[in-house]
């Protein structure tokens, strides 16, 4: 099924060729190599959100996803 997304949500693909570029650090800054993804520690990564669109809205969203922290002390004192 299609998303209904606006297109304005979209990321324009030079952030996501950006991102990918920075996460990975290949040694030739025009390609990416396997070499580079297995060396960067981020290949599989790189690769899930290259492929699955799932993922991919998981990596773009991932700081709204994050549980926001109580400003309160929730600790329980003895």
């Amino acid at each position: 099924m299609l998303s209904t997304r606006p297109l304005t949500d979209i990321p324009p693909f030079n952030n996501v060729q950006n991102e990918i570029f920075d996460m990975v650090k290949p040694v030739d800054s025009m390609r990416i190599t396997l070499k580079d993804l297995i060396n960067c520690g981020q290949g599989g990564l790189v690769l899930s959100i290259l492929i699955d669109i799932g993922s991919f809205w998981t990596y773009e969203n991932r700081e709204s996803l994050i549980p926001q922290t109580s400003t309160k002390d929730d600790s329980i004192h003895v």
